[in-house]
């Protein structure tokens, strides 16, 4: 399979070794600057680059194309793509708002692109083995989430305005938010709780709800308190954490004992959850139909709760 890749930072790296670890030709980068043109060419071997990825796409015909730019343009950029009906792995988040979302969804169904959302926590492979040891997620009872975000440090780091750090709820936090509602199967009974105190971004948050299969949810976030992120998962007399999210430790009630379940290899030796989800996207290329797990659609729900908390803590106070 031929492949296209817009922008080439470190998610767009990770990217490029799981299309490769599947046999993928990655046949051309496109970038605004010239420096990260060279890089793509120099670093990854990529034979050809481009500045305009309607160029790129018209002159290269790929089987597929992955859009990695900075969040804040990836909806414009994956608006201009659909219409060509190339399908689309696209990073998080699609829009930055439920309305751009939407919009991207009647694109999609419009122009019959197939297009998957790069959510990767979803394709964790040890989140699917710790759920196999409860015999499926049928069996989940209670699921909770930590998440948070550091508005300062990345602040300091790439000088971004304030908005653009407040919409880190998209562009980051949206990862923590999917992998409860996609987990749990949907939330859409929930109530959401904020609080903005005095400091730099010193934002509290929460929602609490029950999901479309029954699963009692928590998710938690402090951004003026920061805590390394979280999982935890109830049922079939397990507890099951993930701190950090890369492993999980159960504790077992019939034995009142603990043990450790560790991920698969591919995920040690690429960015966990990216190899299964770009199996997840090359199986969606090669299928028959629009309809897919992932899909745009899929991610809406946890949109909706994003925006939400957006405008409780930056909107409205």
């Amino acid at each position: 399979m031929r492949v296209c890749i817009i922008g080439y930072g470190n998610i767009a790296k990770k990217h490029i070794e799981a299309f490769r670890a599947h046999g993928c030709e990655i046949v051309a980068s496109c970038n605004r600057s010239a420096s990260s043109n060279e890089a793509a060419r120099q670093e990854a071997g990529i034979p050809k680059t481009y500045t305009d990825h309607i160029s790129m796409i018209e002159t290269e015909k790929p089987d597929a194309v992955v859009n990695c730019v900075s969040f804040e343009h990836i909806y414009s950029i994956t608006k201009s793509l659909i219409p060509y009906g190339i399908p689309l792995l696209i990073e998080k988040p699609a829009g930055l708002t439920v309305f751009e979302t939407k919009e991207l969804i009647n694109l999609e169904k419009q122009f019959s692109t197939k297009v998957q959302v790069a959510l990767n926590r979803r394709h964790y492979s040890v989140i699917q083995k710790a759920l196999d040891s409860i015999g499926g997620v049928e069996h989940l009872d209670m699921m909770s989430i930590e998440w948070s975000e550091r508005p300062l440090a990345t602040k300091n780091k790439k000088g971004f305005s304030d908005l653009l750090i407040a919409q880190h709820i998209y562009a980051n936090s949206i990862h923590g938010i999917d992998t409860l509602n996609y987990f749990s199967g949907g939330i859409n009974d929930y109530q959401t709780y904020c609080s903005a105190s005095e400091g730099y971004f010193h934002w509290q948050m929460a929602f609490s709800g029950m999901s479309d299969k029954g699963v009692i949810t928590n998710f938690t976030s402090s951004w003026g308190s920061p805590v390394p992120w979280r999982i935890l998962m109830y049922g079939k007399g397990k507890r099951l954490e993930f701190a950090p999210l890369e492993t999980c430790k159960v504790f077992d009630e019939q034995t009142q004992g603990f043990s450790n379940i560790g991920p698969e290899a591919f995920d040690m030796k690429y960015k966990a959850g990216f190899y299964l989800q770009t199996k997840s996207f090359l199986d969606l290329v090669n299928a028959n139909n629009l309809a897919h797990k992932h899909s745009l659609e899929s991610t809406l729900n946890s949109m909706k709760i994003a925006e939400e908390i957006f405008k409780k803590l930056y909107v409205d106070r």
